[in-house]
């Protein structure tokens, strides 16, 4: 029983954790430059539209002036894309360098 009680308290904390990343992510603020397109992936994100074997996952727009908060960031070769939350609580992948950090 003790075992079963001390695996249910780590999964309760580890869900707490997951929820609050997933809240207020790790502390970078941001706004947008212009009117961004939000994508399924961070390649389509990079590369889509601009290279044939990349499809174009547009999931949505975001507007002008909007803060979003950057929940995970990454980059390539020739890109850098952040995984961003609306404050309307929407998620997707646009390029950090449409982004100003507040």
């Amino acid at each position: 029983m003790k075992i079963f009680l001390l695996a249910m308290a780590f999964i309760t904390l580890l869900f707490g954790i997951v929820a609050a990343y997933m809240v207020w992510g790790y502390g970078w603020k941001a706004s947008t430059n212009h009117v961004l397109e939000y994508h399924k992936s961070e390649r389509s994100a990079a590369y889509g539209g601009r290279n044939e074997r990349v499809p174009l996952e547009v999931v949505g727009t975001i507007d002008h002036g909007r803060d979003v908060a950057v929940l995970y960031d990454t980059y390539g070769k020739d890109y850098w894309a952040c995984y961003v939350r609306t404050t309307d609580l929407r998620f997707g992948w646009v390029l950090c360098t449409d982004l100003t950090a507040n």
